[in-house]
């Protein structure tokens, strides 16, 4: 399956703002019901520590403090 390309992940992008533009005839499985399920289960068995949580949150917040600093 491996990762979208830049151009890829604009259309889910795009998609996510008009869902109705999705033709579900262009959709296929990759994965089975099962083999989501286990992925599911898998990601909630996965433990992070306090400093990694600080961390991503850092990442994940930090396009609004570029924003703030850039209007003072």
């Amino acid at each position: 399956m491996g990762y979208p390309s830049e151009a890829e992940e604009l259309k889910m992008l795009q998609r996510q703002q008009n869902p109705e533009a999705i033709a579900v005839g262009d959709l296929e499985s990759c994965i089975s019901l099962e083999e989501v399920e286990a992925l599911q289960k898998a990601v909630r068995q996965v433990k992070l520590t306090e400093d990694l949580q600080q961390y991503l949150l850092r990442l994940v917040r930090a396009p609004e403090l570029m924003r703030t600093l850039l209007w003072g």
